[in-house]
This record gives structure tokens, C-alpha cells and sequence, in this order.
């Protein structure tokens, strides 16, 4: 049954690349408005015009960059800001051409430019720009408003040389026509299926599926062998209990070299080689969502990554936390068990044993482990001082010192351990109360670090444009890692003022 969930798991990540390859890239589209003083009056009014009407109706699925231009381009954050333009100055139309061509190779999107295809202030000469432009993967387009017959020469040659299209236009009616179906024919070029893309998409996450794969066998061969050694051992235990058998199938793996025991987050889930599997199909189905919100694939890859390590570690964390939690409101009443059995005449393993076997506690479970570490011959003290340890118990701790003292110097033991119980309880009393006065700074503090990635996920299912730099521009994606970085800074100093130590 173990092997048929696993077989079925590896089946997800298999048919995970399927999901992912069939994702389509965000797509931008670069747009140039010549503002120049060449374009002054009803040519500019007119451009300006088709331009809005054609941006407002653009795909919602495309991301626009518009920019207007003189002598070097100036982008523009909304289309409403078009109408501010009044036209005026030199034009640098060879010089904005090629960075608007830059632009766009970054974003991989086509470049649509609108113009009267005069040039009066460039550095770049037409022989330079067309030799430049060879060189790079960008489709160029122009919509050209009563060009010269030389201008419309170079335009023409520009738009042929890069795989583009240019449009003439000498009334002003015709422009919205003209640069429909310019886009209209860019979104068929970029529409088209790549193989190239969803190809390599499914080689990737392939071969990320199969190294999970393979790390899963071979600590699956490891956890066999490990088990063999078990079964000797449990020969020797003073008595095998159903509790017992989760914590020996659970052999390290490779969740839990990283992690640590990872059972008590999901107890149902019996075997780590089953949690493995597990996990990396969460990575690999977090990873086709955000794929699916349009983020590139090695950014969702690592995102996914990063956040399913993260979420086990702070799993596995608050599990821990919650068993010591447990472990430490049980552990008084326990010692009074304990000691009410060395009052009726018992010996203090006999009252150990007495207790141990008869609970189903995380203390029982804690000190049946003990008993069984003493009869293979280790010193009780040890055995458990082991136990505070496992459990970071400073109380324990000092119950084992209490009780290596009354070895060496006598005393009634009974009475020691009463006296534990009672000094224990008045600590959980005064530590229960400090997290009650820190509750209100605990909260704030889960609230203030959640703020930032919930709004960032929120402009990124409503407004993506808006942080679009974050993986577009080389100094958004720096900002994005020193956020991460001042947030986990943020979080650490926040814990250290609200986690107050009784």
C-alpha cells in the first residue's frame, strides 16, 4: 500500500510538466508616441487619438509600456497622460529607436512606433541603426502620419529588416484602422505556440521530478536496511506498544535531515518517504499555479521552493513547540503519579514502569523510551537528562538534578518529587500569564509581516503592471531580496521583544 502511494505521488510529478508547459508567458507590448515639434497640431492630436482608443482596447492579458519621445523616450505610467502631450522641441527618431529596441528585447515584446518618420537631433546615422537592429530579436512596427517619401524609405526598411510592418498613413481617419491591424497582426506573431518554450518547461520540471524521484528511492533502500536493525532492537525493549511503531517506521530521510522529525504535522500519514513525495508534489503544484499567474518559471521554481521550505520548517517548528507544550503541562501531574507509586512501597523504576506503561501521554511516550535506554544498560540520570533534553525541559532538568543528588546523599524521594511537581506548576502558572500579557504584541506581529506578501499577492492577481518591476527590472528584483531579507531581520527582532522567557 506504502509502494502504491508512492508509485501515485511520482504519477503527479510525471504529469506535472503537462500542466506546467501548457502556461503561456506574460505578454508585453512596447509602444512610441513621436511627440516632436514635427508632430505639432492635428497630426499629433490625431495620432494621440488612435493611440488611447487602441490602448483601451488592447488584450487585458498584455502588458503595455508606453513611451513618447523627442530626443529620448519618456514612459508614461498611464495612457490618460497622452493628452497632456502639446508637441514642440527637435526629434532624436533614430536614437529613440533604438532604445525603445532595447526595451523591448528585455521584455521579448514586440515595439509599435507612431511617428511622421522625421529625424533632426539623432547621433546615430540611418546606416548605423539598421546595422545595430540586425543584430537583435525584436519585430518593429510604424505607423507613419504624411511621411516624406525618403523618411518612409527608412521606416519601411527598418520594419523589413526586423520581420515588422509599415503602415502609411496621410489622413488623419485612418490612423485607428492603420494601427488595429498592426496590432492586430503583432498579436498573431506572438500568439503563435512556441515549441521551444513548453519543451523546455517539461524537460525542467522533468528532471526535477525524477531527481525527487530518485532521492526518494534511495532513502526508501536506506530506511529498509535501518528497519532491519529496528526490529532487532525493539527485541529488547521492555514492552512494544501500538505509540511506538509510527516513531520506528519513521526513519531519517531526506525531509528529515533537513527538517527533523516531521510526523507530528501530518499523523495521519504514516512513513516519511510518503511525506517526501508529498512535499515535492507541493512544490511542483505551487509552482504551476504561480506559472499560472504568469511568473517566469525559474522565479516560480525558486518561490515554490523557498516557500514549501519555509512552511515545513515553521510546520515542523510550531509541532515541536506544541508537543514541548504538552510535554511540560503534563509532566506535574506525572511526577505526582510517580511519586504517590514510591509512597505505596514501589521502587523508583517499578513506579517509572508502572506509569509508563499504563499512559498514553507524551510524557509515558517520553519516559517509556527512558526505561527502555536504561535496561539496554545506560545510567537513569542519563536516560533522563536524554528526556529534558529531546524535550528542552528546563524543569526536567532539574527534577533529574534533584534526583542525582538524593541518589548520592539519600532522602525521600517521593517528597522531592512532590515538591518538583508543585514548583513546576507555579512556573507553567507564571509562564501561562506572560503569554497572556504578550498575546497583543504576538498578534500584531503576525499581522504586520503578513501585510506585505498579501498585498503583493493582491496587485498580482488585480493590478500585475504595477509590480511588474519586481521581475522585469535587474534593480526591482535586488529590492525584492532586500525585502525578503529586512522582513526575516523585522521578524527575528519582533519575536525577541513578544517571546518573554518565565
Amino acid at each position: 500500500m506504502r509502494l502504491l502511494r508512492l508509485v501515485i505521488a511520482c504519477a503527479i510529478l510525471a504529469l506535472a510538466p503537462l500542466n506546467l508547459a501548457s502556461a503561456v508567458e506574460r505578454e508585453y507590448l512596447v509602444i512610441g508616441v513621436d511627440v516632436s515639434g514635427s508632430m505639432r497640431g492635428d497630426a499629433l492630436k490625431s495620432t494621440i487619438s488612435a493611440a488611447e482608443k487602441i490602448i483601451r482596447d488592447l488584450n487585458s492579458e498584455r502588458v503595455l509600456e508606453l513611451y513618447v519621445f523627442t530626443r529620448e523616450p519618456i514612459k508614461l505610467d498611464d495612457v490618460k497622460y497622452l493628452e497632456t502631450q502639446t508637441g514642440g522641441g527637435y526629434t532624436a527618431l533614430y536614437d529613440s529607436i533604438w532604445t525603445l529596441t532595447l526595451r523591448a528585447a528585455e521584455l521579448s515584446a514586440p515595439l509599435i512606433i507612431l511617428t511622421d518618420g522625421q529625424d533632426s537631433r539623432s547621433s546615430l546615422s540611418e546606416n548605423e541603426l539598421t546595422e545595430l537592429l540586425s543584430g537583435v530579436l525584436v519585430n518593429i512596427n510604424f505607423i507613419s502620419y504624411n511621411p516624406l517619401p525618403e523618411d518612409r524609405a527608412v521606416l519601411d526598411e527598418i520594419a523589413r529588416l526586423t520581420g515588422g510592418k509599415s503602415v502609411g498613413v496621410t489622413e488623419s481617419i485612418k490612423l485607428i484602422e492603420a494601427l488595429t491591424q498592426v496590432v492586430a497582426e503583432v498579436d498573431i506573431k506572438q500568439n503563435s505556440p512556441s515549441r521551444t518554450v513548453p519543451v523546455l518547461i517539461a524537460t525542467v520540471v522533468s528532471v526535477i521530478a525524477l531527481t525527487g524521484l530518485q532521492l526518494i528511492t534511495g532513502w526508501r533502500r536506506r530506511e529498509g536496511r535501518i528497519d532491519k536493525w529496528t526490529e532487532i532492537l525493539d527485541q529488547y525493549e521492555v514492552k512494544s506498544t501500538p505509540d511506538q511503531a509510527p516513531q520506528n517506521a519513521n526513519t531519517p530521510t531526506f525531509i528529515t535531515k533537513l527538517f527533523g522529525d516531521t510526523s507530528m504535522i501530518a499523523p495521519g500519514i504514516k512513513g516519511n518517504v510518503e511525506r517526501e513525495a508529498i512535499f515535492f508534489a507541493s512544490v511542483i503544484a505551487l509552482s504551476g499555479v504561480l506559472v499560472w499567474f504568469r511568473l517566469p518559471l525559474i522565479f516560480a521554481l525558486t518561490l515554490s521552493l523557498l516557500s514549501a521550505i519555509i512552511s515545513l520548517r515553521l510546520l515542523a517548528e510550531r509541532a515541536r513547540r506544541k508537543l514541548r507544550r504538552h510535554f511540560e503541562n503534563e509532566l506535574p501531574s506525572s511526577l505526582r503519579l510517580i511519586a504517590s507509586s514510591l509512597a505505596a512501597g514501589l521502587s523508583f523504576l517499578q513506579a517509572l514502569d508502572s506509569f509508563s506503561a499504563d499512559g498514553n501521554s507524551q510524557v509515558a511516550r517520553e519516559f517509556r523510551r527512558a526505561l527502555s535506554e536504561i535496561q539496554m544498560g545506560s545510567p537513569v540520570e542519563k536516560a533522563l537528562g536524554d528526556v529534558a533534553d529531546r524535550m528542552q525541559s528546563e524543569d526536567l532538568k532539574w527534577v533529574v538534578f534533584a534526583f542525582s543528588i538524593q541518589r548520592e546523599v539519600g532522602g525521600g524521594l517521593a517528597k522531592i518529587l512532590q515538591t518538583s511537581a508543585e514548583t513546576i506548576d507555579n512556573r507553567s502558572s507564571l509562564r501561562q500569564e506572560i503569554r497572556t500579557l504578550s498575546t497583543e504584541g504576538r498578534i500584531s506581529s503576525y499581522i504586520l509581516m503578513l501585510l506585505p506578501p498579501g498585498i503583493f499577492l493582491f496587485l498580482l492577481a488585480t493590478k500585475r503592471e504595477f509590480i511588474s518591476l519586481f521581475w522585469v527590472e535587474s534593480i526591482g528584483q535586488g529590492l525584492l531580496v532586500l525585502v525578503i531579507m529586512l522582513m526575516g531581520l523585522a521578524w527575528i527582532w519582533i519575536r525577541r521583544l513578544v517571546n518573554l522567557a518565565a
